[in-house]
């Protein structure tokens, strides 16, 4: 599963065939939206590993589930704007 996260996490790279201008900006929110998932992926797993049992960390994944709403977005984003 670390692999297979770490692959997901290298950012988007897009060739110069693919570099239009709209395609640029959808590549930057691509890559802002994956920042943000490393980000609150992050504090939850953080989160869960630390409760003990004093927290359900709901919070915190509310916070993960914003993330990867602006993330799907993102994805179709670059989708309708580099493909």
């Amino acid at each position: 599963m670390r692999v297979a996260l770490a692959v997901a996490m290298t950012g988007l790279l897009i060739g110069p065939a693919m570099a239009g201008k709209d395609c640029k900006y959808a590549v930057i929110g691509y890559n802002s939206a994956l920042d943000n998932i490393k980000v609150y992926l992050s504090r939850y797993a953080d989160c869960l590993a630390t409760s003990k049992g004093q927290s359900d960390c709901s919070a915190d994944f509310q916070f993960l589930q914003r993330a990867q709403s602006g993330f799907a977005s993102a994805v179709m984003g670059v989708q309708l704007e580099c493909y």
